[in-house]
């Protein structure tokens, strides 16, 4: 028997995400996004954060939705 994470995003590093997304989205400006609660980030050590995968969905549909 398999155990499936049925709906569970998974979570990368921020130098993933931008590898990723290269060219799509500036280093800093992910940085801030987790800060200020944009994207859902973990803090696991000063240097280190997690992001959801599907981060990049988030901060398209948050921008279609509340254009600036």
């Amino acid at each position: 028997m398999t155990i499936e994470n049925r709906g569970t995003p998974d979570w990368i590093t921020v130098p993933e995400f931008l590898k990723r997304h290269k060219g799509l989205v500036a280093k800093n400006f992910v940085y801030e996004a987790v800060k200020d609660g944009r994207i859902p980030g973990l803090r696991l050590s000063r240097k280190k954060i997690l992001i959801k995968s599907d981060s990049f969905d988030i901060l398209f549909d948050s921008s279609q939705t509340n254009p600036a």
